[in-house]
């Protein structure tokens, strides 16, 4: 159900990584499924709807759905049950996108799903 991200979880940002605009965050994310795999091994799926809503399904089974909104360098999530809500630094290179959890800093790399 869950890929490996082609990166480990990781404390600082890769060199490549740069920032990014909401407008370019925005477009890479809507309408687009997203997968990363945390430090501990916990796989997430992210859905990301064109109409701003979102779903999120996690390896051990939990999900959550909300909104999702994009500023620059941040995404933002506001879930409607008991995943935590708030934003996260976001960068970006070429082929992939860079997410700082905001409970711990970890960085995740989130890998689009085929």
């Amino acid at each position: 159900l869950f890929l490996t991200a082609c990166a480990a979880p990781s404390a600082s940002f890769s060199p490549e990584a740069q920032s990014i605009s909401a407008q370019a965050l925005q477009q890479r994310l809507a309408g687009k499924t997203y997968t990363t795999r945390t430090a501990k091994g916990q796989g997430w799926e992210m859905r990301y709807g064109s109409d701003g809503r979102m779903s999120m399904s996690v390896s051990s089974g939990e999900s959550d759905k909300g909104r999702w909104r994009t500023e620059d360098n941040r995404l933002c999530v506001d879930f409607e049950g008991k995943f935590p809500s708030g934003c996260s630094e976001v960068r970006a290179d070429a082929r992939q996108l860079y997410l700082k959890r905001g409970q711990n800093d970890e960085i995740v790399v989130l890998a689009p799903k085929p």
